[in-house]
């Protein structure tokens, strides 16, 4: 009986062993390289909307990315207006209530700039369905107004109580965008 009782214990050890890499380090998000193919015009995982009447293009562009084969571009016509790229709901891992992340990217950027509304591009980070009030922005024109290279931005947040899925966005107002590599890991 003990015997017995140490072997399924080591076998457990060994089943669950990949599982704490996942709590510990590993990237929560789905296809955060754009890595996988297009379903319906949308890259897996994202969804891209407009609004406010605007033109945008959006795709993967293999010419212009920051590792792999392919970035994800979004270009506005001017005067600008709003488009939104969002994680959808089966695009991560689930989280830990308490627990504080890391949300990263890289993105390159030309011609950004603000909408006709005044709106400025941003990248958000916040939970679902509790959400952080206010939630975690990184202003993108504030962050990236002296290079037109690829920089990495990051912004971290705590996950509150009764949170169970990552909410990540991209807000974009005017000019064109490429963003790839987007992770969210759990810190320490």
């Amino acid at each position: 009986m003990k015997h017995s009782l140490i072997t399924v214990l080591a076998l457990l050890a060994i089943a669950l062993g990949p599982l704490t890499g996942i709590a510990s380090g590993a990237n929560l998000i789905y296809n955060g390289g754009f890595e996988g193919p297009a379903e319906n015009g949308q890259p897996r995982y994202w969804q891209i909307s407009t609004s406010r009447g605007t033109e945008a293009e959006a795709g993967l562009d293999s010419s212009e990315k920051h590792s792999g084969e392919q970035s994800l571009k979004i270009s506005i016509t001017p005067p600008g207006g709003r488009v939104i790229v969002y994680l959808d709901k089966a695009g991560a891992s689930a989280i830990t209530p308490g627990v504080a992340y890391e949300a990263s990217c890289w993105i390159k950027t030309r011609n950004l700039d603000y909408n006709p509304y005044h709106e400025a591009p941003s990248f958000r980070f916040n939970f679902r369905p509790q959400r952080i009030r206010a939630g975690t922005v990184a202003d993108l024109l504030n962050r990236l107004e002296s290079t037109s290279d690829w920089t990495r931005l990051s912004i971290q947040a705590a996950a509150p109580e009764g949170s169970n899925q990552i909410h990540l966005d991209f807000v974009l107002t005017n000019g064109t965008v490429w963003i790839d590599d987007i992770e969210v890991k759990r810190l320490e």
